[in-house]
C-alpha cells in the first residue's frame, strides 16, 4: 500500500470510528454521558488532533490502520499519558510513537480482517 493510500485509509477509518462513537453517544442518557464525559472528551480531542495529518508518521498509520478501531487505541493511550483532559498535539504524537514502538496493540484490540497485514520488520519510521 502506497504512502498516500495509507494516509487516506487511516483518515477514513478514523472518521468512521468517530462517527460510530457519535452514534453511540447519542443513544446514551444524561447520566451515562456525565459518567463518561472524560473519556468522551479524550476521544473527541484525539480525533481533532489527528486531523493534522502532517504530523503522523506513515509507519504509525500503517500499523494502526490494520485494527478495527485505531481511534480507540490512540485515545486509550492518550488517556493514560495525558496529564489532564486537555489533549495536545504532543500527547497524540507521543502516543503514536509509543504505540508504534511497542507494537503490542494487537494483544488487546481487534484486528480488521479486511486489511492486509503490513511488514513489521522495518525499524525506521517514514514520514
Amino acid at each position: 500500500m502506497g504512502e498516500n493510500n495509507i494516509r487516506e485509509s487511516f483518515l477514513k477509518k478514523l472518521d468512521e470510528n468517530y462517527q460510530t462513537y457519535l452514534s453511540q453517544w447519542m443513544t446514551h442518557d444524561a447520566a451515562a454521558l456525565i459518567e463518561n464525559a472524560e473519556k468522551i472528551a479524550i476521544i473527541k480531542q484525539t480525533y481533532q488532533q489527528l486531523q493534522d495529518k502532517y504530523g503522523i508518521y506513515t509507519d504509525c498509520m500503517a500499523y494502526l490502520v490494520q485494527f478495527e478501531n485505531p481511534l480507540e487505541i490512540i485515545s486509550d493511550d492518550v488517556g493514560v499519558l495525558a496529564e489532564d483532559t486537555i489533549v495536545t498535539h504532543d500527547d497524540v504524537s507521543y502516543a503514536l510513537f509509543h504505540l508504534y514502538d511497542r507494537r503490542d496493540a494487537d494483544n488487546d484490540y481487534e484486528m480488521d480482517s479486511t486489511i492486509v497485514q503490513p511488514d513489521r520488520d522495518d525499524d525506521e519510521m517514514e514520514v
